[in-house]
């Protein structure tokens, strides 16, 4: 009989496994879990922040929480050549509705970066909206090192999942998964 019971209960073990069950998941008082249960999710809060849009509108990362945001940092110097922007635009045109894009050019010194990068995007056929980083603040909440980044950030604003440098299209694509 115990020879039975032990079996009954490894199996129970390897069944729960299979279905995804992981105790790593089970929430701690006081914190959300957020709603996919087979990411590998952190209990790291997003840093609330604020940009702003080509028309001045500021834009709070708190007035989003309910949708999924992919926050991107890419480096402008006068050109657009970041590996993961085509898949931004991809996303942005197949879930533009469902998750918010913040793409944030990191501008080196010019009389109006913004502009540029905007007209550099459209030039390049990009549609997906650009936002302006006040004096960097934003960055610098999340380490960029002046470099380009990337945040994804699930509807309840824990962070899913980040990538600090350049990252390609399977990467990218692999962390809107995580949403």
């Amino acid at each position: 009989m115990p020879m039975f019971t032990g079996a009954f209960v490894i199996f129970l073990v390897l069944a729960a496994m299979i279905s995804g069950c992981s105790p790593t998941l089970h929430p701690r008082p006081g914190y959300t879990v957020p709603p996919v249960p087979t990411a590998a999710y952190t209990e790291t809060a997003a840093a609330d922040f604020s940009l702003v849009d080509m028309d001045g509108q500021e834009v709070r990362l708190s007035d989003l929480y309910g949708k999924p945001v992919v926050l991107k940092f890419w480096l402008f110097d006068g050109t657009v050549d970041s590996e993961a922007l085509p898949a931004v635009q991809r996303a942005y045109e197949s879930c533009g509705e469902d998750i918010v894009f913040l793409s944030v050019p990191i501008c080196g010194e010019s009389d109006s970066p913004l502009d540029n990068a905007y007209e550099a995007l459209r030039q390049k056929g990009y549609s997906f909206p650009i936002y302006f980083d006040r004096n960097g603040a934003t960055a610098g909440l999340y380490g960029t090192g002046g470099g380009p980044a990337t945040v994804f950030i699930d509807r309840d604003g824990f962070i899913a999942a980040s990538s600090h440098g350049e990252i390609d299209e399977e990467a990218f694509l692999f962390g809107l998964k995580l949403l």
